[in-house]
């Protein structure tokens, strides 16, 4: 993978993950360690963080370095579609339905 990429894609989930958990920048880069323009930097992919940072980035966000890596959602629409219909074709009947279910919670 092209390493321009996997920092955009990178960045791109943390701002997500932030988000998500409702902290500002100046909020979150404070509780990690960092400097919010440094923070910037990571989100638009311009720059990865220090192992540090990303250790403390999972901790603060209270998930795991897989999580945050697992980056394979921020694929293009096509790939995401077919990713997808992968995992569906594998489940079972019940499995399904458990999986519709779940998407109409989300969705609305």
């Amino acid at each position: 993978m092209d390493t321009n990429k996997l920092s955009e894609q990178l960045g791109a989930k943390i701002k997500i993950l932030r988000k998500h958990s409702h902290f500002t920048q100046e909020f979150f880069s404070e509780q990690i360690g960092i400097e919010p323009q440094n923070l910037s930097r990571i989100e638009r992919g311009l720059n990865y963080p220090s192992l540090t940072t990303f250790i403390k980035i999972c901790e603060v966000l209270n998930i795991t370095p897989n999580d945050l890596l697992e980056l394979d959602y921020l694929t293009d629409e096509q790939t995401l579609d077919a990713n997808i219909n992968t995992l569906l074709s594998s489940q079972t009947v019940q499995e399904k339905q458990l999986t519709y279910r779940l998407m109409k919670l989300v969705v609305g």
